[in-house]
Formats: C-alpha cells, structure tokens, sequence
C-alpha cells in the first residue's frame, strides 16, 4: 500500500484533499511521486494565500490608523478641555474673555498633528538646519559678537560712534542674524514653538533690544 498524506483540513478551492490523493495513489491513477509533487505545490499556494492576506490586514490596518490619526474621541476632547481649563477662577475668567482656552486647544491639536506618523512636514530642509548643532554654533558666535559690540557702544561717547559707523552695521547685522533665526525656528518647528515660555522670551529680546530701537525708534 502507498504512502498516506495526512491532512486534517478539506480543502475549500476545490483542489485535491491529502485523503483524495492517498485513494488515487492506491487505485494507481497517480504514481507517489506524482501526489508529492502535486501537494508539495498545494501547499505552497496556501502559504501564498496567508501572505497575501495577511499583508491585506496589515496594509488595512495602516490605513484606519492614518485615518483617525486627526479623530478624537469624546474622552480625549473632554480631557483636552480639562488640560486647558485653569483650577483658579479668576484665570479661567480671564482665559475666556481673552480666548485663551482656544488658543491653547489649538496649540495642542497642531502639536498632537505633527506627532502623527502620517504628517509631512512641509518645510523638512528648514526643521533640519534649526535642529542642526552647526546652527546653534554660529547662533552662539553671533551672541558672543553682539554682546562684544555692546559692550564696546556702551563705552562710547555719541562723537565716537559717529565716527565708528561699523559698529552700528554690525548691530544691525546681527539684529536681521536673529530675525532670521525665529523665521527658522517657526518653520521648522511650527508656529506653537513661540507658545513656549523660554521661546516666548527669547522673542521679545529680539524685539526689544534689536528690532524696536534699530528698525523702528531708530
């Protein structure tokens, strides 16, 4: 008597069961070698089959996850409200009547949005130069030279700095350097980086002791 190919399942898409090939290798319609081959090929087009399917699941479950990347469910929305409602009273009042609660809502979507998988950072060159430690070298030697050429105004009667103007153009020089940085830093990192407290008051150095007296009062 021939071999037995045991197989526990029947098959669904109408190809030969282990028992059926067994029988026609007894009855001789099928020599042994033939039936090896033929279930050898059956069950590579199974493993075929799960691999398809399964990089179906796989390609199906991406797609529902890029889809609800922006979803929030009502839970998070109330634990978004509660994160941005103050406990004090009066800073809740005044986060109303100024609209801050909003804003700070807004400022968690967008942060949450660049934190997706699926986001495409639109300006990708500019987030590598403001994370680039070769840019926050030359920043750190345009502070060290703006606070030399202070220090150096500061011991300057106004007869002298008439004299010496390039002084004065490399303030302003090193005033547009640090425009030029907050315009690389936004892009990079989008606008919520001003949201920032430190960036916040890096901003308004700039502004107050450059932009103001160079570009505006002067």
């Amino acid at each position: 008597m021939g071999k037995h190919y045991n197989s526990p399942n029947k098959k669904r898409d109408g190809s030969d069961t282990a028992e059926e090939l067994t029988r026609q290798v007894e009855k001789g319609s099928l020599t042994e070698e033939q039936a090896q081959k033929r279930l050898a090929r059956q069950r590579m087009q199974e493993k075929q089959n799960e691999r398809r399917a399964t990089q179906g699941r796989d390609a199906m479950i991406e797609g529902v996850v890029a889809a609800g990347a922006d979803y929030l469910t009502t839970d998070q929305m109330l634990e978004q409200v509660l994160d941005t409602q103050s406990n004090i009273l009066l800073l809740r009042i005044v986060d109303n009547a100024l609209g801050l609660s909003n804003l700070k809502m807004k400022i968690n979507r967008e942060k949450r949005r660049r934190m997706a998988k699926n986001f495409v950072h639109p300006f990708p060159l500019m987030h590598l130069v403001a994370h680039s430690p070769w840019f926050e070298l030359f920043l750190g030697l345009a502070m060290i030279i703006n606070g030399i050429l202070i220090g150096i105004q500061a011991g300057m009667t106004p007869e002298e700095s008439e004299i010496h103007p390039e002084y004065q153009l490399m303030e302003h020089i090193t005033t547009a350097i640090f425009v030029l940085e907050l315009v690389a830093r936004m892009m990079g990192d989008g606008w919520t980086w001003i949201f920032k407290w430190l960036n916040c008051a890096d901003v308004g150095l700039i502004f107050v002791t450059g932009v103001l007296p160079m570009w505006i009062l002067g």
